[in-house]
């Protein structure tokens, strides 16, 4: 198939960590403490791509998809290098545009966690109207303030494309802003993709909605449901994710234990778990077995994209597993 994917484009530092320690408040850490100043050697380092869209698109291609990347590469350094690395990945850069300053991460990992040092440049990109041939559309976080513009041009295509559907994983941006700046595309799209805290954080500035902030999961399904959102797919770290399509109706996959090397990527790689299983044709409740196992295989890796699974081995790792969908 042919998957637009659309979202921020970055390269990635990551950098282990071995000096410092942690601060603590209990069981909550606080902050990882350094020598300052100092200098430190770094005993291990690798680069790799990231942003939300390139890390589920790394995963659609290693099943054969054709990926379209809609997004944006600065035009310095650090943006050859990573339109250099996008093309060594396979993307079809035919709707990215080279501008402005590139968007780049380094991250600290210390233990099995990690703090992330992030730019992200102000310019904006838009979507490409004249784009045909697209089966599916992935869109995650743009990275620029400007994304109800882009969200107007992406629905006006998808009226005209009715058959297209589209998974959307809201960023940053959007979900401190609030539910209803993201309605429309929101209450369009196949699936919506959010963690624990940004469904709760999503709903905070709506005025029609009252919630707690240790509100239950399921009680989070039932409102975007009675919001009109078609599906609603919630991952919540070690304890699985949880998924609905109609209210009062409530899935939930366990995930299992693995022994962690980099986390960053565990959103993304289970979007790209779920969608790939989706595009094969299983049924979204059943997606969600794929998108833990592709989640806890990704994070045993350092660098969101190595690690991905084609669906196959997604498979085999399920039965292996044991993974079992279960209504509560």
């Amino acid at each position: 198939m042919n998957i637009a994917a659309i979202g921020h484009s970055t390269l990635d530092i990551f950098l282990q960590l071995n000096d410092g320690h942690l601060e603590r408040d209990g069981n909550q850490t606080v902050e990882l403490c350094i020598p300052f100043p100092a200098k430190l050697y770094i005993e291990k380092r690798q680069f790799s791509l990231g942003g939300n869209a390139v890390n589920v698109g790394a995963a659609l291609l290693k099943n054969a998809h054709k990926v379209y990347l809609i997004s944006r590469t600065g035009q310095d350094e650090l943006g050859a290098m990573t339109l250099n690395a996008l093309k060594e990945e396979g993307f079809d850069l035919t709707y990215s545009s080279r501008h402005g300053d590139s968007d780049f991460s380094v991250i600290l990992n210390y233990g099995q966690d990690r703090t992330i040092l992030s730019f992200h440049g102000e310019e904006v990109y838009g979507f490409p109207e004249d784009i045909e041939d697209i089966d599916w559309i992935y869109l995650s976080s743009l990275g620029f303030e400007d994304y109800q513009t882009f969200h107007l041009a992406l629905l006006a295509w998808l009226k005209k494309h009715p058959d297209v559907p589209m998974l959307y994983n809201p960023g940053k941006i959007e979900i401190h802003r609030g539910f209803s700046t993201i309605e429309e595309i929101a209450k369009y799209a196949h699936t919506l993709i959010v963690n624990l805290d940004e469904a709760r954080k999503l709903l905070l500035p709506l005025a029609t909605v009252a919630i707690a902030e240790d509100e239950a999961v399921e009680s989070l399904l039932d409102i975007y449901m009675d919001l009109g959102v078609n599906r609603i797919l919630i991952t919540n770290g070690r304890e699985g994710a949880y998924f609905s399509d109609a209210k009062g109706v409530h899935y939930h996959v366990s995930t299992y234990d693995v022994e962690v090397m980099d986390a960053t990527g565990a959103g993304d790689a289970f979007a790209s778990g779920y969608m790939s299983a989706i595009l094969e044709g299983i049924p979204p409740k059943e997606a969600l077995l794929f998108g833990i196992a592709q989640s806890a295989n990704v994070i045993q890796y350092i660098g969101a994209t190595h690690g991905v699974l084609p669906v196959d081995k997604i498979q085999d790792l399920i039965r292996l597993k044991g993974l079992k969908l279960k209504e509560f």
